[in-house]
Order: C-alpha cells, then structure tokens, then sequence
C-alpha cells in the first residue's frame, strides 16, 4: 500500500510540474507565438513541398548507399516495436493511474 501511494505522489508531483510548465508557455508574447504558430498548421502537401525545395527520389539504390551497411533493417524494425510496445504499456500505466 506504501510503494502504491509513493508512486501516486511521484505521478502527482510530475503531473504538476507538467501543469506549472504548460501554463508559462502560455504567457508567451504575440512575437514568439506568431513564430510558432506555423508549426501546428497543416497545409497541403504540394504547399510543403515548395517550401522546403524537395523533389521525389529518382534513385532508391542512392538513397540505399546513405544507409550504412552494417545496420540490419530487421533489426531496426524489431526495435521501433518493442519500443512501440513498451511506450504503449507506461501510456496505459499512466491512464490506469488517474
């Protein structure tokens, strides 16, 4: 019962600190937010295309030699799904706590 209400004050603590930092990035000025704003807006991806000046790959075995050789590409997947999947079980940790 102890460690379970040591663990619900670690997560109260951390959903406050969380709390404390949200509302400063709220008081931001007009300045700053009008830089950020344009990272949350969506725009078609012809409009994104133009902006950052990218054209589609002629040459996948190009792109292929920019991948280093040693790495296995199943591996990698292997990770990117247990890190998914570890990810997954703290998310529904955290829900279960509330």
């Amino acid at each position: 019962m102890n460690d379970q209400k040591s663990r619900q004050n670690v997560i109260n603590n951390l959903r406050d600190r969380v709390r404390n930092l949200l509302g400063q990035s709220v008081t931001l000025d007009r300045t700053v937010k009008a830089e950020i704003a344009p990272f949350w807006k969506s725009v078609p991806i012809e409009e994104l295309v133009e902006q950052q000046s990218v054209s589609p790959a002629d040459d996948l075995d190009e792109i292929a030699a920019l991948w280093p050789a040693d790495d296995d590409p199943e591996e990698l997947l292997k990770y990117i799904m247990a890190e998914r999947t570890e990810h997954r079980k703290l998310s529904k940790d955290v829900e279960t706590d509330r």
